[in-house]
């Protein structure tokens, strides 16, 4: 027993000093590694439809210089540099890849990294080839009232570049830009439509896109086209004797913008303003002036013309200074001898007087003629004639409540120098005072005489009359009477 626990104290001893040694033993410094070492920033690369460029780094965590190269798998990845050597920078390195003549569809590559030293390591590349794809916004275009421009975009749904141009079918129809190119981006395509010279309507066109997808849409156009249509507020104006402003009003009652314009007889008591506009949806109000101021008693009368880029219209305006007393129309013989005396006072040729006639008019249907009845050669007067036709003095005119009274009248005559026609006024006191003329004038012009002829010997009850004389000589076509009226001032 005790020799057995001697050697057991002797090997646990032996074991102690064996450790030791272990223990005390010098190793001595560890050695650094010296040798360039290759990473790399990426183990992967994604080209999406539209990446063409990408870039990962090289770089030396290791000692000295390393050198590399690279090579790819695929004759569609292209690699920049391909070769080079760092220590303690960072290379970049671009990887391009190209699409050209590969079909729809993914594809995979590897890029190997070749050090001089340590481990090879490869990038692996993935790539999407997607044809482009022609998107339009729209599939129609509708140009309605005042339309003349609107827009759709072109956008490329796939991948890759995506040519294009655009074509149309109709002259009225144009669209900008005509051609162009877009990656990932949205053209905006102006179109433009012109309604000039075109009848009213619905027109139809269509705008195709083709592009280098092998595709083509189109875009159907629609324009209606209504052109400017003017519409007055009112067709005359009568101002009478005392209004001195009035309006109307300009509307176009069309499409487009109606350009319109006034002119207006030649007149210094009418006036228009303003003189010219431009329309579409709005109404233009246009303000018309009368100025009695220096004008003689009676009526007046204008015309207000309206020319638009359209059409033209005619206001008629009437103005009056004073009021109409009296009138008589012309219609038959039998009226015209109730109210008129008519007689020949020289029978040498017979007996000729005035008489109504149809052959001429200034308004109505009928004039009175100075040789309408009696002995006469057709459509000339006779010779030796002294016709008279004047107002019965039943048929006198009361005019002592008015002032500036005169006599109007509308003629037309054609005479020998040496014939004369006139119009004679007989005041209260028989005190005749008279216009006589002869000569040519043969289209209706108006006559006036001024009551203000007899100064202080105004007549208060107003008779008047018509003459024609001739003498032996040769007979032209005389004088026409109508429309004969008698206006004043009323007194205030």
């Amino acid at each position: 027993m005790r020799v057995y626990n001697i050697l057991v104290l002797f090997f646990l001893a032996m074991l102690l000093i064996i450790i030791g040694i272990g223990c005390e033993k010098d190793n001595g410094p560890t050695t650094p590694t010296t040798t360039p070492v290759l990473s790399v920033s990426t183990t992967s690369l994604n080209f999406e439809r539209n990446d063409t460029r990408k870039t990962f780094t090289i770089n030396n965590i290791g000692e000295e210089t390393l050198e590399w190269t690279i090579t790819s798998t695929e004759n569609w990845i292209m690699v920049s540099p391909n070769e080079g050597s760092t220590t303690d920078e960072s290379d970049t390195i671009t990887v391009i890849v190209g699409r050209h003549g590969l079909s729809d569809g993914q594809y995979s590559g590897i890029i190997t990294v070749i050090p001089n030293a340590s481990d090879t390591l490869t990038v692996s590349i993935q790539m999407i080839v997607q044809s482009p794809i022609l998107s339009l916004s729209t599939s129609s275009l509708n140009f309605s009232g005042e339309d003349t421009v609107k827009t759709f975009t072109i956008a490329n749904n796939g991948g890759g570049t995506l040519d294009w141009s655009i074509t149309d079918d109709q002259v009225w129809l144009s669209s900008y830009p005509p051609r162009g190119s877009t990656i990932d981006e949205t053209d905006a395509i102006n179109v433009t439509i012109d309604r000039s010279d075109l009848s009213d309507g619905v027109y139809n066109g269509t705008i195709t896109v083709t592009a280098n997808s092998e595709s083509s849409s189109t875009i159907s156009v629609q324009m209606i086209v209504r052109n400017p249509l003017l519409s007055l507020s009112t067709m005359h104006l009568d101002f009478g004797s005392e209004d001195t402003v009035k309006s109307f009003m300009i509307t176009n009652a069309g499409g487009g913008t109606l350009d319109w314009s006034i002119s207006y007889s030649s007149s210094d008591w009418l006036s228009v303003s303003p003189r010219n506009g431009l329309t579409a949806n709005d109404t233009d109000i246009v303000v018309v002036t009368v100025n009695r101021e220096d004008l003689k008693t009676g009526p007046y009368n204008g015309d207000i013309r309206i020319n638009t880029n359209v059409s033209r219209d005619t206001i008629s305006v009437d103005m009056s200074v004073g009021i109409l007393i009296w009138s008589y129309q012309i219609c038959d013989n039998n009226d015209l001898d109730d109210k008129w005396i008519c007689s020949d006072r020289n029978s040498g040729s017979g007996r000729d007087y005035w008489g109504v006639v149809t052959d001429e008019a200034h308004s109505g249907d009928c004039s009175v003629w100075c040789n309408g009845r009696g002995d006469h050669p057709d459509s000339t007067y006779d010779n030796n004639m002294d016709a008279w036709m004047m107002l019965k003095d039943s048929e006198t005119i009361d005019i002592r409540d008015y002032d500036d009274v005169i006599i109007r009248y509308w003629m037309k005559f054609e005479t020998e120098n040496t014939d004369m026609w006139g119009i004679t006024v007989y005041n209260s006191e028989n005190l005749a005072a008279s216009i006589k003329m002869g000569g040519e004038w043969f289209s209706w012009v108006g006559g006036i005489f001024e009551i203000s002829s007899f100064n202080e010997y105004r007549p208060l009850d107003l008779k008047f009359g018509f003459t024609f004389e001739s003498n032996s000589s040769i007979g032209y076509r005389g004088v026409y009477i109508d429309d004969i009226e008698v206006w004043g001032i009323p007194r205030r």
